[in-house]
């Protein structure tokens, strides 16, 4: 297993880093959203929360960091942190593993990642959103510690779902 930060894509390159996390996050959202978002939907949003522009802004912003997880060479996770300097947290945007791949320790390893990050800026915890009707990730991260205190709508683009954000306590 190997974990690495992305990368502005060459001229060129064959498989770059923008579309191996497309590919993930489509995978990961179609396999975990579409019961919940219609799928055409789903395809929609990521093609404007995910452009080249979009990723490549984010990619230079020095508080955002990515990880690809790769498994044998094969990219099969992402971690995306943003650090918010005023408030003092870090965040995790998002956490996918393709669903081949869960129940592997990959998830685990990128929230330590995060944690890694967290502890390095001083900070005592770690804070995500979640979907509140995506039940195995809502479980998952309880499991691990994560406690659960607000529930806001978000609207992808027609469909409105209720997130759960919330944190958890780190130590060293």
């Amino acid at each position: 297993m190997n974990f690495r930060e992305w990368k502005l894509p060459a001229y060129n390159d064959s498989q770059n880093d923008f579309e191996t996390v497309r590919n993930i996050l489509l995978s990961t959202w179609l396999d975990t959203y579409s019961k919940i978002i219609p799928s055409e939907e789903l395809k929609a949003y990521l093609n404007i929360s995910c452009s080249n522009e979009k990723l490549e802004e984010l990619l230079k912003d020095k508080f955002t960091k990515g990880i690809i997880a790769e498994v044998n060479g094969k990219p099969v996770g992402w971690l995306r942190t943003n650090i918010n300097q005023t408030e003092k947290k870090i965040y995790i945007n998002q956490l996918y593993v393709l669903k081949e791949y869960q129940g592997k320790g990959i998830g685990k390893k990128l929230i330590k990642i995060a944690k890694e990050k967290a502890l390095k800026n001083n900070f005592n915890k770690i804070w995500l959103g979640v979907m509140s009707e995506n039940l195995p990730s809502v479980n998952w991260y309880k499991s691990l510690g994560f406690i659960f205190e607000e529930e806001i709508p978000f609207t992808m683009i027609n469909t409105t779902v209720n997130h759960l954000f919330g944190w958890k306590e780190i130590t060293k």
